[in-house]
């Protein structure tokens, strides 16, 4: 191979990296105006209520149910407008376990109905399901380990597929056409 023809070569090679690298870098520059929408629409901050079942008594509750489960963390939330317990455990078969703070009452693993619910508030009121299935043990793009989850999908135009965790009651993830394409752009 002669000098001339290994320069030609190198030369469109580092053209083609040059040129991909400028035009992904201009795609991610510009995602929130192009294509990547902001999904839920930033509410303003929800008022919570005071709990009902208070700290003490949701201890109380969590350990006549679980009596082998040590609970690491104690988080309240809110689930639909509804305060909630979110205890993180090391018990090897669930580790959270979401808990109304109004009645005390055990809610996860949450079922399906729930799910719906939690994912339509992505999308509009009157975009059809399409698809509602359960995921035994679902590795999210930047997860550490599967997770039990129910995959959700909307015949909207943007086609929304969304991930609830059983356990959390959580949208793990969410995807719609410009994130993939974004997550698309990402991967180049």
């Amino acid at each position: 191979m002669k000098l001339r023809n290994f320069h030609r070569l190198l030369g469109l090679f580092l053209f083609l990296f040059i040129l991909n690298a400028s035009l992904s870098g201009v795609f991610r520059a510009n995602a929130k105006w192009w294509y990547w929408k902001d999904r839920p629409a930033k509410k303003e901050a929800a008022f919570l209520a005071p709990p009902t079942v208070d700290f003490e008594e949701a201890f109380k509750i969590y350990q006549s149910r679980f009596p082998e489960g040590q609970i690491l963390q104690i988080e309240l939330k809110s689930l639909l407008g509804k305060p909630v317990y979110l205890f993180q455990t090391d018990r090897p078969q669930a580790k959270y376990v979401l808990m109304s703070a109004a009645s005390g009452e055990i809610l996860s693993p949450i079922g399906l109905e729930l799910a719906i619910q939690i994912a339509r508030s992505f999308v509009n009121k009157s975009d059809a399901l399409a698809l509602s299935e359960n995921l035994p043990s679902f590795k999210a793009r930047k997860a550490n380990e599967p997770r039990p989850v129910f995959r959700i999908v909307f015949r909207d135009t943007l086609k929304t597929e969304i991930f609830v965790d059983q356990e959390t009651a959580q949208p793990i993830l969410i995807l719609d056409r410009g994130r993939r394409f974004g997550l698309w752009i990402v991967k180049l």
